[in-house]
């Protein structure tokens, strides 16, 4: 039944996607996205560090500019945040890679070996999809902030204690926020929710992103 309450939402989200792209209240949601993420690393950091961003090439997600653009913009009122460096992904033209989904195991433990010293990553391309135990490749576990499509597979994550936050497609109901949204902040709140170690056992199990 979880499952098919989880479907259902993604279903409704990516067909409003769809009908609404290149829309003023399109353009508010993903930078709302954004704006989430800024607050969630901050409150992670509580304030201060270097983080290393993983995101993918706007040129072949529009979205995530207004959502990149809404996170540098909140995280600099915390003037304590450095991003140290930013990754982008390439998509080879691949459908997989989009805002919260493509981030592979490997391609992450291989970008965190590089960079020790980072205190976070923050992933606008979904949580690492680790296969064959490839976590335990990892130098060190930075924390890890993480916009997923889909909240499968993350209670695994944060099990383990990888992952500290993650902006996903709402999975909760009844909706906190019924009917019009009055402004950005609700309309996120009607479609994603941010979820935290204390929430985990609440996430539903399924297949990858």
């Amino acid at each position: 039944m979880v499952g098919c309450v989880v479907v259902i939402a993604a279903s409704g989200w990516w067909i409003w996607h769809t009908q609404s792209t290149g829309t003023k209240a399109h353009e508010q949601l993903h930078a709302m996205i954004g704006r989430a993420m800024a607050e969630e690393t901050i409150r992670v950091l509580n304030g201060q560090g270097r983080i290393l961003v993983i995101s993918i090439d706007i040129k072949a997600v529009p979205e995530l500019k207004w959502q990149l653009d809404a996170f540098h913009n909140a995280l600099d009122t915390s003037g304590r945040i450095t991003v140290a460096k930013t990754y982008d992904l390439e998509t080879d033209g691949k459908t997989k890679y989009t805002f919260g989904s493509g981030l592979s195991g490997r391609r992450y433990v291989r970008t965190v070996n590089k960079n020790e010293g980072i205190d976070a990553v923050v992933s606008f391309a979904g949580a690492p999809n680790f296969k064959d135990n490839e976590e335990k490749d990892l130098k060190f576990k930075p924390r890890l902030v993480v916009e997923s499509r889909s909240p499968q597979k993350l209670k695994k994550l944060f099990d383990q204690k990888l992952i500290d936050v993650a902006v996903v497609s709402r999975f909760e109901f009844p909706n906190p926020v019924s009917g019009t949204p009055k402004n950005a902040r609700e309309m996120f709140i009607q479609r994603f929710q941010v979820v935290t170690p204390r929430d985990a056992d609440k996430l539903p199990v399924g297949s990858d992103e």
